[in-house]
């Protein structure tokens, strides 16, 4: 190009490609692997390639001590989907990825973080109803929930994955999530 050619250093197992986070960073405790200090954890990195969809695929993490970014995961994320939103299951201690369209699949992905591998769980059938936008999880209920772009909850059952997604009842008006 006219401005030069520019040479890269190797950082293919380090720096993860500047990115959206969106929901896609969580804690990672120094009792979990983090660090002295903890790690920001970074499940994936989106709209970091040569378009909106691509990342590396694996996850990274920031050392809060070290101030170093790390290769975390051992593989690359299993689905192609954009991701939207993650969440720490400390019960199974998996962190999963929620596709913003999960009506595109009947997987959920997770990083196990036992052996850091990206893993796949069916959940039955694949959701309806709008995106989702942002979830957390309900110890006390083992339910995996998530609000839909419709302005609806629909939860999994984090002990019984296969059985769905089911939308919940609410009483009066949740706001569309359009974030």
């Amino acid at each position: 190009n006219r401005f030069g050619e520019i040479n890269y250093p190797d950082v293919s197992d380090g720096i993860p490609a500047p990115a959206h986070l969106y929901g896609n960073v969580l804690p990672l405790s120094a009792a979990n692997g983090g660090g002295s200090r903890g790690s920001a954890l970074l499940l994936r990195a989106q709209a970091a390639g040569s378009s909106s969809g691509h990342g590396s695929g694996y996850a990274h993490r920031f050392d809060l001590s070290t101030g170093l970014w790390t290769r975390q995961s051992t593989n690359t994320v299993i689905g192609g989907s954009r991701y939207r939103t993650a969440c720490y299951d400390r019960a199974t201690n998996r962190y999963y990825m929620i596709r913003q369209l999960l009506h595109e699949s009947g997987n959920l992905d997770y990083l196990d973080g036992a052996d850091w591998t990206w893993k796949t769980v069916g959940i039955g059938r694949p959701a309806a109803d709008g995106d989702n936008k942002s979830a957390f999880i309900d110890d006390s209920r083992r339910l995996l929930i998530m609000q839909t772009s419709t302005g609806k909850l629909r939860a999994l059952d984090l002990n019984d994955l296969r059985s769905g997604p089911v939308t919940l009842r609410t009483e009066g008006t949740l706001p569309r999530d359009n974030q």
